[in-house]
């Protein structure tokens, strides 16, 4: 039991939830996460019609209807497969289907798909022990407390053991802090979600294949498969986070599911044991009902009642086949779900584990209007004549709130474990025909392009690590009549947006609010299930017990949705060649009337 780590996890929590300070890192953790690189898909799936492939078209259109009637569903990109050919796909909103996403947990079957390659090798079996494999960290207290600990009970997630994803935060040496953890329980017989045992599935791949993970994949998997750009995040010790990190585009993931539907063979060629795809989509362990309608195989969940495999990741990233019919459907999103609690789940199940007939004749009308609702983005439109106030001065906080606020979303600091050092000021300008704000923080100036209509894709970098985003902006007025402009900003990797809005309430001030989704429920559910965790363990339990968990409300509301006054400074510097307008009450109330509503 690591007391130690427990406690400065405790502590790092404690710096999150403070609104008026800032969040430091307990540990750094170097990224060579590269620029998204739009290249051409290798090995693109097949597309054809949904009659073609025995769906009709105004059956599916019927499903994403019901999705986007969804609202806290938020779903960023869908694609439908039948019989190993694409019959539909789409993005919502300002999301890109041909980027690459972050899949958080979804990418634990990948994992499993590599420990089970190294069973079809003969390189390793299910029943051999963690002790065994790593004999260089057990001493005489490990040895005695995780000798039963067997490589199975790792991949149906019933190893019991305590140390999890949030305490690695503060932990440079994963493997140690898993083999000094406390266990609560007997291993192989209580389902215990952690993603911790997937990352000593990566641990394992690596230390019995002599090389990383994302090496190993490479040759057995992604190459095969045409699998080419996909980024796998690592621990400080450089092995992949195995239980989530990895970056990869829904079209690839897509086809490791269809792999998976095939039995493990892809174009004609066994890539890995129909045995291992059996045992792989199995339950092994029947998971809380709480989370959803799924059981677990290794590292893949199962259909409690209907005959499916789940890749399932937080926040919407989704991956589910339906074994009778042959319909594989993926999605990502940017919800609140831990596990498969939203009612995606329900959607998905009543439009697709219906038998479907082979083929059906082309039905053009529902055709049409099945692919009107492809990447309803919006129109780009030109710049409003209100921007050209909006460029007339600088706004800056005078709270110390100022340090809770920042254009990157929270969750994803806390994802990243890198974190941004609060707001020093907001600018505008126009910049060859474009809307720009300039958000500076301590130490670094986000430089957004702003789309109307449609948004303006860029690239911003959170701590030297670079990510897409897409940024559109509206115009608008409140209840009193004040002028407001709202930016949205779509992280486009991840399933995070952030949501700024400026309230010009006379010349001299501004009321800046901002939000993000996911937002602080997410956040209050992940802290509370960690904690839950923490009561569990000796010693360390009752002191968590007695943290008030009101307080923890009140601050996550805070840190959620920051707002505070700007004080306004108005510019004199030429924009393209342009004196700049002063910020007078006659002039905003000028716009008013011109304002977008």
């Amino acid at each position: 039991m690591n007391i130690t780590t427990i406690n400065k996890t405790l502590s790092m929590i404690g710096q999150i939830l403070d609104p008026r300070n800032n969040t430091k890192p307990m540990i750094e953790i170097p990224s060579d996460k590269p620029s998204f690189q739009r290249r051409p898909i290798e090995q693109p799936l097949q597309r054809t019609t949904p009659e073609a492939a025995g769906v009709p078209s105004a059956h599916i259109e019927a499903f994403v209807r019901e999705l986007m009637e969804d609202k806290t569903l938020r779903m960023h990109n869908l694609m439908i497969l039948r019989g190993g050919k694409v019959i539909f796909e789409t993005s919502f909103g300002g999301q890109d289907i041909s980027i690459w996403k972050y899949t958080f947990s979804a990418c634990k079957s990948i994992t499993s798909l590599a420990i089970g390659m190294l069973i079809d090798e003969g390189r390793l079996r299910l029943d051999d022990k963690l002790i065994d494999l790593f004999p260089e960290q057990v001493n005489t207290v490990n040895r005695l407390l995780l000798k039963d600990i067997r490589v199975r009970h790792l991949l149906s997630m019933s190893s019991t053991v305590l140390f999890n994803e949030a305490e690695s935060i503060t932990e440079v040496d994963w493997v140690r802090g898993f083999f000094s953890s406390a266990i609560a329980g007997e291993p192989g017989k209580t389902f215990n979600y952690n993603s911790l045992n997937t990352y000593m599935l990566s641990a394992i791949v690596c230390r019995v294949s002599g090389e990383s993970m994302s090496s190993y994949l490479e040759r057995k998997l992604f190459a095969p498969l045409g699998i080419t750009e996909y980024y796998w995040e690592t621990c400080p010790s450089g092995i992949e986070k195995g239980g989530w990190g990895l970056y990869i585009r829904p079209e690839d993931i897509a086809k490791i599911a269809q792999l998976v539907m095939q039995k493990g063979k892809w174009k004609k060629r066994r890539i890995i044991s129909e045995e291992w795809i059996t045992m792989a989509t199995t339950a092994h362990i029947t998971a809380p009902e709480e989370l959803g309608e799924f059981n677990y195989g290794y590292q893949i969940w199962v259909g409690r009642e209907l005959k499916t495999f789940l890749f399932n990741g937080m926040l919407g990233q989704n991956v589910l086949g339906f074994w009778d019919n042959g319909i594989i459907v993926v999605t990502n999103a940017g919800n609140t779900d831990m596990f498969q609690q939203s009612s995606y789940f329900k959607i998905v199940q009543k439009y697709f584990s219906l038998p479907f007939e082979r083929g059906l004749p082309e039905d053009q009308g529902a055709l049409d209007a099945l692919n009107r609702l492809k990447y309803a983005g919006g129109e780009t439109r030109a710049l409003p004549i209100e921007c050209d106030w909006l460029c007339g001065f600088r706004m800056y906080p005078s709270s110390d709130l100022a340090l809770s606020a920042s254009v990157v979303p929270l969750i994803w600091q806390v994802a990243q474990n890198r974190y941004t050092e609060g707001l020093e000021g907001i600018e505008f300008s126009k910049e060859k025909g474009k809307l720009v704000m300039s958000y500076a923080e301590h130490g670094i100036t986000y430089r957004i392009p702003i789309g109307f209509g449609k948004g303006e894709v860029s690239e911003v970098l959170l701590g030297g690590v670079p990510f897409l985003v897409s940024a559109v902006g509206r115009f608008s007025t409140d209840e009193d009549d004040h002028p407001v402009f709202q930016t949205t900003i779509d992280f486009l990797e991840t399933p995070c947006s952030r949501k700024i809005k400026l309230y010009f309430m006379d010349k001299d001030t501004v009321l800046l609010k901002q939000e993000e989704m996911p937002g602080g429920g997410f956040l209050h559910n992940l802290i509370g299930e960690m904690l839950e965790s923490f009561e569990k363990r000796p010693v360390i339990g009752a002191a968590v017990n007695k943290l008030d968990h009101d307080l923890i409300d009140y601050k996550i509301d805070k840190i959620f949705v920051p707002m505070m006054e700007l004080n306004i400074q108005e510019k004199t510097a030429q924009v393209n060649g342009v004196q700049e307008k002063n910020i007078q009450e006659n002039v905003v109330q000028e716009k008013i009337v011109q304002t977008e509503r």
